[in-house]
């Protein structure tokens, strides 16, 4: 690779890691990494022991068990993240012990690998924001002081990604989830595609997203009045007007073609006379992640994207009631441990074992 082609865009900041030797690519707002290159020969530098400094406090780093991970262009790929992940049990986790050994003359050193669970999250205290872009905490577990990091904008982006889907799915079980458009929009679809418009169940399903259509007679168009409310800001502008007509129309042949499919399946399956009654009770009960499981993955990649485009970024600086607030948000979500695009939202750093002073 020339030195050209490995110079970071604008907006990225170049950084090698310092053990495995690989070349990232880091957005200064987000956080999110590029792995550049294949990771070059490097060899791990000796950890400092803590105890020798004879302050009857030993720090433990956690050490995850390293393991290959596939080179990937993916935007929101980190190497090292998923390294951690290979070992950090989610969502989860329980704490595990590899062994220990013995510090001649200095006392018991272990190597633990804690994980931090939800209750442990819940009674967190905030130590402080650090370079902007995490929060350091402490918890305990086993009673033991554990000291963990959080992403900001991991965790921000989390809690508001699983709030845009809560309301998405109240309103869609009461049929509130179309945003009206002043003009309608003229889509072209296929012959197929029009075909299906035409099932009763297939636009039922469309209209309960939000979708407001008319199918135009002897055409293969559909006159669009009405959009999901999630994708209001990314294809209207503030009038109402449309902005991206693109984007709507990919949103509108995706969830027709994850409705279509669906409802053949059911059509598969309704010897039972339950399918389809399951999925109208999971709709009407409001329960965002049964309601997930079912939404389009254009739509789930809208609410992602917002969730994400909204939330704290790397670089903001906040003070202590932020960081606490972000922190008490994270822990009462479903999924805490994991970012809208699976980014941990946290990282165990080290345990802070308290030992008797050598002293006289």
């Amino acid at each position: 690779m020339s030195r050209a082609s490995s110079l970071p865009p604008a907006g990225m900041l170049q950084w090698r890691h310092p053990v495995s030797g690989r070349l990232f690519h880091i957005d200064l707002r987000t956080g999110h990494s590029i792995a550049i290159g294949p990771p070059r020969q490097a060899h791990r530098t000796t950890i400092v022991n803590r105890a020798s400094l004879n302050k009857g406090i030993t720090i433990t780093p956690l050490r995850p068990h390293a393991r290959a991970i596939e080179v990937s262009d993916d935007e929101f790929d980190d190497a090292e993240l998923n390294a951690i992940m290979a070992w950090m049990p989610l969502p989860t986790p329980t704490r595990q012990v590899s062994g220990h050994g013995l510090d001649v003359g200095l006392g018991v050193q272990g190597e633990v690998l804690a994980a931090i669970t939800r209750s442990a999250l819940e009674q967190a205290r905030v130590l402080d924001q650090v370079d902007g872009k995490f929060i350091v905490c402490t918890t305990v577990i086993e009673q033991q002081q554990v000291v963990f990091c959080v992403d900001q904008h991991a965790a921000d982006e989390r809690y508001r990604l699983e709030r845009f889907l809560e309301e998405y799915a109240t309103r869609c079980a009461d049929r509130t989830a179309a945003h009206i458009i002043e003009a309608a929009v003229t889509v072209d679809v296929s012959t197929n595609q029009y075909e299906s418009l035409k099932s009763t169940s297939v636009r039922r399903e469309m209209r309960r997203l939000g979708w407001q259509m008319h199918l135009v007679p002897k055409t293969a168009q559909v006159d669009i009045s009405g959009v999901p409310y999630v994708l209001k800001d990314r294809t209207l502008t503030l009038k109402g007007r449309p902005k991206n007509q693109a984007m709507l129309r990919h949103v509108f042949a995706s969830c027709l073609e994850d409705i279509t499919r669906r409802q053949t399946d059911l059509e598969q399956h309704r010897r039972n006379g339950q399918g389809e009654q399951k999925i109208a009770q999971t709709n009407e009960a409001g329960d965002w992640i049964s309601f997930t499981r079912l939404l389009p993955a254009a739509l789930l990649e809208v609410a992602k994207s917002k969730a994400c485009r909204s939330a704290i970024m790397f670089n903001d600086a906040v003070g202590r009631e932020v960081c606490e607030r972000i922190v008490r948000r994270l822990a009462k979500c479903r999924f805490p441990f994991q970012c809208a695009h699976g980014r941990p939202t946290l990282v165990p750093l080290c345990q802070i074992v308290s030992q008797p002073s050598n002293d006289s």
